[in-house]
């Protein structure tokens, strides 16, 4: 069962991390443009945000979203992101913060911006990733 759900999550993952490698510097720079974004922009981007700051609480948009879209590298840090990094607390935190919100949509985020839309979906495709490799651990520790 746990096999199964990995292999449907890797895909999903993969797919995820292809649709963020073609976005352009173009589209970031229009997301670092938002000062008071729409309630789905902030939702979207602020937990690929957390997540790659490992965090446990909404990031401030003006001290820490929009720094770390300005970030040299900001794209790079998600390409080469480990997935084995996230902190259990973390990856509840935007589960239920964020992933689990009724308005948390991905073809919604496609639909605002070039950029949300890879990003949200990384996001949520690698924390579906971390829930099961988490749920796994135990097992593999016990092969090794």
């Amino acid at each position: 069962m746990v096999n199964t759900d990995l292999a449907k999550a890797e895909p999903a993952l993969i797919a995820a991390q292809n649709s963020v490698s073609g976005v352009q510097a173009k589209d970031i720079k229009e997301l670092q443009g938002y000062r008071n974004p729409s309630a789905n922009i902030k939702l979207g981007l602020e937990s690929c945000i957390a997540l790659v700051k490992n965090m446990t609480s909404a990031p401030n948009w003006a001290n820490q979203v929009i720094p770390a879209l300005k970030a040299e590298g900001f794209k790079k840090s998600i390409l080469e992101f480990k997935k084995e990094d996230i902190s259990p607390k973390c990856k509840q935190f935007i589960i239920n913060n964020y992933i689990s919100q009724p308005t948390y949509d991905i073809a919604t985020f496609f639909r605002a911006s070039k950029a949300l839309g890879p990003l949200a979906e990384w996001t949520k495709s690698i924390i579906e990733f971390a829930d099961i490799y988490e749920r796994i651990a135990p097992m593999r520790e016990e092969l090794f």
